[in-house]
């Protein structure tokens, strides 16, 4: 890694940490503020990296991806719906980029994200039929689970078969992107109430985006 990687990483993993908390404080500007300051980080670190590098359609694509998830991240704040588009905007994008970058090459293990997509999601959609999760009406989280999934899987069985340790780091990003969404889901539609819940969520996600944002750079 780089050394301003490693500066990201020394100032973000601290403010993470103080996210668990203020995440389930009642104080909604100690929350956006430092929300908004980490997704701020993540995006910085990935805009620093992708200028330095050289140019391409894919790594544009990814940082698109990159910076949806950041709109994401502070429209939810005000709007869980408007915030979720963005987020689902940058699912697609993420599964894009990892099919130009790896499954092209590689089309059989399509076989295997397809198998996964649908246990997941049949996962997910059990939980919502035996009234675990209750929706509210609010049935187009389930095309935004289908997006998450999608990339989720799709980096994890990258991260499984490449040979290629850079894109091992974003396959395990992606990974951890997804299990926070499951989290989210029981934190909005299960319990609102549970810290634990709200802080897995916390956990899981930003320290995939960490990681996102420090492949970019590798």
């Amino acid at each position: 890694m780089k050394t301003y990687q490693y500066i990201f990483i020394t100032i973000y993993l601290p403010l993470l940490v103080m996210y668990l908390f203020s995440k389930t404080s009642d104080n909604f500007k100690r929350r956006a503020i430092n929300k908004i300051t980490l997704a701020s980080l993540y995006l910085l670190c990935g805009l620093y990296a992708f200028f330095l590098k050289e140019k391409s359609i894919p790594l544009t694509i990814l940082m698109v991806a990159i910076t949806c998830s950041y709109l994401g991240d502070v429209i939810l704040l005000w709007s869980f719906k408007k915030g979720g588009y963005a987020f689902m905007s940058g699912n697609i994008l993420y599964c894009i980029y990892l099919f130009i970058i790896h499954y092209r090459y590689h089309l059989w293990q399509l076989i295997i994200v397809a198998v996964f997509i649908l246990l997941l999601y049949s996962l997910y959609r059990y939980f919502v039929k035996a009234g675990i999760l209750d929706l509210g009406g609010m049935e187009a989280f389930n095309m935004y689970m289908v997006s998450v999934i999608s990339q989720g899987v799709m980096g994890t069985v990258m991260a499984t078969f490449t040979t290629i340790d850079t894109n091992k780091v974003l396959g395990v990003g992606l990974l951890l992107f997804m299990i926070s969404d499951f989290f989210i889901s029981f934190q909005n539609f299960y319990d609102k109430e549970s810290k634990l819940i709200k802080r897995c969520n916390s956990i899981t996600y930003f320290t995939g985006m960490m990681l996102i944002a420090i492949y970019v750079g590798l």
